[in-house]
């Protein structure tokens, strides 16, 4: 993620007409650099009228940091991500894991504890299915979620690391589908730009590449999602144009495939 200004992410968000941002540590690390405290960043937000979708991303709550390649390990703990969700307002604690994998039973009995230890303040914890860490996909995100068995404990839908992975959406019937608590909606390429993790950086705007977009969304809102809906795309060159001018064109994006889905077919010809 990139480390944009605290004051610049939030601004921007709400002149192009989102309600809520996500927060990376990338961009928590800034802040802090920036002589922010986790309070002045709570009433910059309330200030904006922006709300906190998700917190991301911890990622040491199964493996131990050493056991991850260098790559991912992280420079904020989970601990910290954890303070920071809850004085933020935010709705969810987004995790991933990388690392040795762990059988499902011990996936989700680490998954359950970090539920509980937020229970009692209103944060839910969301893992991410991405389409190169150890929890890869979409079935194997919901088999640690639901094991887990957490009144706040869901995934985070990204179209981007579904169409990338495994894209069976067979396994999201309408019980499951109320474990998403979050979409992240990004397009590609026709192909995959070196090793997946070179591919991510190269994610594209809703409409500009190949992923059928449209019909997906328009199938989980019928499996009966009604989780918040964002974009996440790394684009350089409109990044480069400033905050707001991006803002507004990943608004404009993500407009756009919300009025597609909202008309496209609900089955795929075959």
């Amino acid at each position: 993620m990139v480390p944009i200004a605290f004051t610049d992410l939030v601004g921007a968000a709400a002149s192009a007409g989102f309600d809520a941002v996500s927060v990376g540590a990338a961009v928590y690390r800034r802040a802090l650099k920036d002589g922010l405290t986790a309070q002045d960043m709570r009433r910059i937000l309330d200030d904006a009228g922006v709300a906190v979708s998700e917190v991301e991303g911890a990622g040491d709550w199964l493996t131990p940091p050493g056991d991850k390649p260098e790559r991912w390990r992280q420079r904020v703990s989970d601990e910290e991500l954890v303070e920071l969700a809850l004085s933020l307002g935010a709705d969810n604690l987004l995790v991933t894991h990388f690392g040795t994998p762990a059988p499902v039973p011990e996936a989700a009995a680490a998954f359950a504890a970090l539920c509980d230890q937020v229970a009692d303040d209103g944060l839910s914890i969301a893992l991410e299915f991405v389409a190169f860490a150890t929890i890869m996909d979409l079935a194997g995100a919901l088999e640690v979620v639901e094991t887990a068995g957490r009144d706040n404990g869901g995934i985070i839908f990204d179209t981007w690391h579904f169409y990338r992975g495994h894209p069976d959406l067979e396994v999201l019937d309408s019980s499951s589908a109320a474990r998403v608590l979050g979409v992240q909606v990004a397009d590609g390429g026709a192909h995959v730009q070196g090793a997946l993790e070179e591919d991510v950086l190269h994610r594209r705007l809703p409409g500009e590449g190949v992923f059928d977009l449209a019909y997906l969304l328009r199938r989980l809102h019928s499996a009966g999602v009604r989780a918040s809906f964002g974009i996440e795309v790394w684009d350089q060159a409109l990044l480069a144009r400033g905050p707001k001018a991006a803002a507004q064109e990943l608004y404009a994006a993500t407009r756009r495939i919300l009025d597609a889905a909202a008309t496209a077919p609900q089955h795929q010809d075959r």
